[in-house]
C-alpha cells in the first residue's frame, strides 16, 4: 500500500507541475548557477537558448569562473578586470588545453636561425630573447611577417659599452593587482663581474614593436682575474614572486639579493660566506645553532612565495640506527622581515623530510589562516629516484608546506604528495613555471643526440584541487605534433627543449646541426616556435 501510494503522489506532483528548466530560472539565481560553471559550460550554455546566453555575461559571475578555472591563468582578477578580459584568458586557457593535452594539435609553427647562442628566453610568451658576447636581442613573435629579409628582425634592448654579456635569464609574474613584472638578469663581464638586472616598462601588450627595458639595479664584483673571492658564474637564475625578485649566481660559493618588484630596492644579499640558511653566515662556523645543520649539505636552491624566502638544502645524515641517508631540510623567512621599512632581524623556522627535493616551484600561493596564523603552500618539486641507478630520472611529487607564523617556534610540517596519473612518468628535462593559483602545464623532453637520436617532446596538465587537497595530472605527449620537422633523426644534430608559456601554448625548442663543411666545426641553431592556438591578442597588462 505505502508503495503505491508513494507511485500516486509522484505522478499527481509530475502531473500538476510543469517541469523545471534552466530557462524558468529568475535571472539572479541564474546568475549563482552559472558561478559555479568553467569555461567550457558556459560557452557551451550560450548555445541553448537566447535568453540563456544573455545570462552568462555577468560581472560577478565571471569572477568567479575564473578565480574557480582548472586551467592556467594569471592570478586572482583585480576590480579593473573587465568580463571580456576574464573571459578572452579563460577561452584561450581552455583551447591550450585542448589541442596541447587532449587532442595535440599544432596551430603554426616557425623557424629562427641564431648564431652563438643555444639558450634562448621566452618573454610574456611574445618576446625571444637571445645574447651575443656584445648584446642581448629581441625579437617579436608577435608580428607580422616581413615582406622581405628576416621575419622577425631582431633588435637590440642592450649592449655593454665595455666587456661582454654572460650569463642571462629572464623572470615574469603578474600580481594580485592585475599588474605584469617582467625582469631580464645577466652577468656583464668588464675589468670586473657583475649582476645586472633589466625592467620591462609598459608591460608586454605594448603596441611598440620592440620593448623598453630600464637597468634597477647592478651589482659589482671584484676583478674579473681575482677568482679565489668571486668565481666567474656559469650559471645565473632569477626566481620571482608577486612581491619579490630572488637572483642566485653560481660559483665556488652560492649567493643570492633580493629585490622588492614594487620599488627596485635591494632588501637583501647573502654575505661573503656560505649562507645555508639564510640566518646563518656559514653552517660550519655555527655548528651549535642547530643539531639538524650538518656540514655535509651537497646541494642549495631558493624559492619564493608571496610571504616567505624558501631555502632548500639537500644534505647527507649519518646515525647509528639508518646509518648514511639523504634529507632535505626547508627554511621558511617571512618577507616581511626582509621588505617594508620597519625590517626586523629575520628568523627562519624549518622542517626536514627525508629524501631529495630539488627544483622547488610555487603550484598554489600562501594561505594564512587568520586564526594560527600558519601559511599553507603547495609546490612541485623533482624528487631524487631513492633506487639510485644510473641514467634513473626523478620524479615530479607535489608537497604541502604548513610553515607556523614568525612568533611560533613549531617546525614547518612537509606532507608530500603522490601526483595522480605520474606514476610512470619519467623525463629528462622539466619546464616547469611556478603558479600561484593551483594549476599549471609542464613541458617535458626526452632530448635527442646522434647517440640516441629519438626526440620527445610532452606537456602536462597539474591541478590543484582546493575541496580535497588532491594534485591530479593529465598529460599527452605532443610529440606526434612536431615529429614532422625534418631531421628530427638525423645525424649531426641536437634536439633541446628551451622554454614555453604554457597558458599562451608557445613552446621554443632548438635544433643545433654541427657544420662540418666548414674550416673549424661549427654550431648552426635554429629555433622552432610552436603556437598550439592562434595567437590573436596580448595575454597580460
Amino acid at each position: 500500500m505505502r508503495t503505491l501510494f508513494h507511485s500516486m503522489s509522484h505522478s499527481l506532483v509530475r502531473s500538476s507541475f510543469p517541469p523545471m528548466t534552466l530557462d524558468a530560472l529568475p535571472i539572479e539565481l541564474l546568475h549563482k548557477v552559472i558561478a559555479f560553471l568553467d569555461i567550457d559550460d558556459v560557452l557551451t550554455l550560450r548555445q541553448v537558448s537566447p535568453y540563456l546566453d544573455a545570462s552568462t555575461y555577468d560581472n560577478r559571475s565571471w569572477k568567479r569562473i575564473y578565480s574557480s578555472s582548472r586551467f592556467p591563468r594569471p592570478p586572482l582578477p583585480s576590480a579593473d578586470h573587465s568580463r571580456d578580459t576574464l573571459e578572452r584568458i579563460l577561452r584561450q586557457s581552455s583551447a591550450v588545453h585542448r589541442n596541447m593535452i587532449v587532442a595535440p594539435k599544432l596551430s603554426s609553427t616557425r623557424a629562427i636561425q641564431v648564431s652563438g647562442d643555444r639558450s634562448p628566453l621566452l618573454l610574456g610568451g611574445r618576446w625571444l630573447l637571445t645574447r651575443s658576447p656584445k648584446q642581448i636581442l629581441c625579437r617579436d613573435l608577435d608580428a607580422s611577417p616581413a615582406a622581405e629579409g628576416d621575419r622577425f628582425p631582431p633588435s637590440v634592448i642592450y649592449q655593454p659599452e665595455n666587456g661582454s654579456v654572460g650569463a642571462f635569464t629572464c623572470a615574469e609574474v603578474t600580481g594580485y593587482d592585475g599588474k605584469h613584472h617582467a625582469f631580464i638578469v645577466f652577468i656583464e663581464r668588464t675589468t670586473s663581474l657583475s649582476v645586472v638586472v633589466l625592467q620591462m616598462q609598459g608591460g608586454c601588450n605594448a603596441s611598440l614593436h620592440r620593448p623598453y627595458f630600464k637597468e634597477i639595479y647592478r651589482r659589482q664584483g671584484p676583478s674579473r682575474f681575482v677568482t679565489t673571492e668571486w668565481d666567474p658564474p656559469s650559471v645565473v637564475e632569477a626566481i620571482i614572486s608577486p612581491s619579490a625578485l630572488l637572483i642566485t649566481w653560481s660559483s665556488s660559493r652560492y649567493r643570492y639579493v633580493i629585490l622588492d618588484i614594487d620599488t627596485s630596492q635591494e632588501v637583501r644579499r647573502s654575505p661573503e660566506g656560505v649562507v645555508v640558511p639564510p640566518q646563518l653566515d656559514n653552517i660550519e662556523d655555527h655548528p651549535q645553532v642547530d643539531a639538524c645543520v650538518p656540514p655535509e649539505c651537497f646541494s642549495q636552491s631558493y624559492s619564493l612565495t608571496s610571504s616567505h624566502l624558501l631555502v632548500v638544502r639537500t644534505y647527507t645524515e649519518t646515525t647509528a640506527s639508518e646509518g648514511r641517508s639523504e634529507k632535505t631540510r626547508i627554511d621558511a623567512t617571512p618577507l616581511a622581515a626582509l621588505i617594508g621599512a620597519e625590517r626586523t632581524p629575520p628568523s627562519a623556522s624549518f622542517g626536514v623530510v627525508d629524501g631529495t627535493l630539488r627544483n622547488l616551484r610555487l603550484l598554489r600561493d600562501s594561505a594564512v589562516d587568520l586564526e594560527t596564523g600558519m601559511s599553507s603552500v603547495f609546490v612541485l618539486a623533482s624528487r631524487e629516484n631513492e633506487s639510485r641507478l644510473p641514467d634513473s630520472p626523478p620524479t615530479l611529487v607535489a608537497a604541502r608546506l604548513l610553515i607556523p607564523s614568525a612568533a611560533s617556534t613549531a617546525p614547518i610540517s612537509i606532507q608530500l604528495i603522490e601526483i595522480e596519473g605520474m606514476s610512470d612518468f619519467t623525463s629528462s628535462s622539466l619546464v616547469v613555471p611556478p603558479s600561484v593559483n593551483g594549476s599549471t602545464r609542464i613541458l617535458y623532453s626526452d632530448e635527442g643526440t646522434p647517440w640516441h637520436p629519438k626526440f620527445e617532446v610532452g606537456a602536462l596538465a597539474v591541478v590543484h584541487d582546493e575541496d580535497t587537497g588532491a594534485v591530479r595530472c593529465t598529460a599527452n605527449t605532443v610529440a606526434s605534433s612536431v615529429r614532422f620537422f625534418g631531421g628530427l633523426e638525423a645525424e649531426n644534430k641536437r634536439w633541446s627543449l628551451v622554454d614555453a608559456d604554457p597558458i599562451r601554448g608557445r613552446v621554443c625548442f632548438v635544433e643545433d646541426e654541427l657544420n662540418r663543411r666548414a674550416r673549424r666545426n661549427s654550431i648552426i641553431s635554429m629555433v622552432h616556435i610552436c603556437d598550439f592556438v592562434e595567437i590573436s591578442s596580448p595575454m597580460y597588462t
